[in-house]
């Protein structure tokens, strides 16, 4: 089974991202928090992985030619979405889990698309507090408070790309993606029926599995998103983004960056090059790695200087994205 495996910087010069809750308890003022981890080092901002997610979502939904499965809510607060993975973007790429009240199959499908927490790459002393106030009308202003941070947070992805595209129908959590009247659609559409030990699956093209894939990673590449956009004007398009083909889930790419004396992120030629002498036999694709101009250029020749049998490719985030597409177009053996 092929990953399609990365790395992904957001720097955040001056931001609260993602909010926690507000705390009025013997405070002065109200104070919006901003979520973070106290440690004996020091506080960490985060982003969590379902902030993320929805930053992604929300910049899928701008684009073309992508459907998005439709919302049900019942009156006890239970939702879910179509559970329908054959039809829509969404509920294959990003799983689901679809229990009506009172009866009816429960489906599940483990997400082919893994997010970790978005978190500092280098711990800081403290949280900023901004002041501001609510001062449209013609009393005395109403004062708050929030919290704000400059940092680059790290982050890890995953895109299982055996399960991407391919539907199970099999008495398993997470395994039972289709029931009996979305077989029926897959039959009708001409999926590819395949068996993996007593389990039965369905398949997309690798055409279709590969669009799907290419608007993923479309969708990252023009990531927008955050808290406090209005305040804190933050481009959360990834700084920088190292991604390649392997044959295992893990992220072998995690320690590749660090913070410097400065907290700044550096690429670390001496972790790189052993990846790619311990992990040679798990890389399936040339190294892309996404690094724009004006950022951290002093890194670039640490970059190029690394070798690879099949090649790093280093070039504008979106051009790399662009460029696995091509790969996996190239090699569809991957998908299987």
């Amino acid at each position: 089974m092929s990953f399609l495996t990365g790395l992904i910087l957001v720097d955040a010069p001056a931001s609260a991202l993602n909010n926690a809750e507000t705390d009025s308890n013997g405070r002065e003022f109200p104070l919006t928090n901003t979520k973070h981890i106290r440690t004996k080092e020091g506080i960490f901002p985060y982003v969590s992985a379902q902030a993320f997610r929805y930053w992604l979502r929300c910049s899928l939904e701008k684009a073309e030619n992508i459907l998005f499965s439709p919302i049900e809510k019942e009156k006890n607060s239970v939702a879910y979405t179509s559970a329908n993975p054959i039809e829509y973007f969404d509920d294959d790429i990003l799983g689901y889990m679809r229990a009506k009240t009172g009866g009816g199959s429960t489906l599940t499908r483990i997400s082919p698309f893994r997010t970790s927490t978005f978190i500092a790459l280098d711990p800081i002393s403290r949280l900023t507090e901004d002041l501001g106030t609510m001062s449209r009308h013609n009393d005395n202003p109403v004062p708050f408070k929030h919290q704000l941070y400059r940092t680059t947070l790290k982050g890890l992805v995953s895109l299982d790309l055996y399960s991407s595209g391919r539907f199970w129908a099999t008495e398993r959590t997470g395994f039972k993606n289709l029931d009996e009247e979305r077989i029926k659609i897959a039959k009708e559409l001409g999926l590819e029926e395949g068996q993996k030990g007593n389990a039965t699956f369905y398949k997309l093209s690798n055409k279709e599995r590969i669009n799907r894939i290419n608007a993923l990673l479309k969708g990252i590449a023009n990531l927008e998103g955050g808290a406090k956009q209005t305040l804190h004007y933050t481009d959360v398009n990834p700084a920088f983004i190292i991604m390649a083909v392997t044959k295992g889930g893990n992220n072998i790419f995690n320690r590749t960056i660090q913070p410097d004396s400065k907290g700044l992120p550096v690429f670390n030629k001496e972790v790189m090059d052993e990846v790619l002498s311990v992990y040679k036999e798990e890389i399936l694709s040339p190294i892309y790695i996404g690094l724009p101009k004006g950022y951290i250029d002093s890194q670039k020749p640490i970059i190029e200087s690394c070798f690879w049998k099949d090649g790093i490719i280093l070039k504008h985030p979106k051009e790399i994205m662009a460029d696995i597409v091509e790969y996996l177009n190239s090699k569809p053996e991957l998908l299987d």
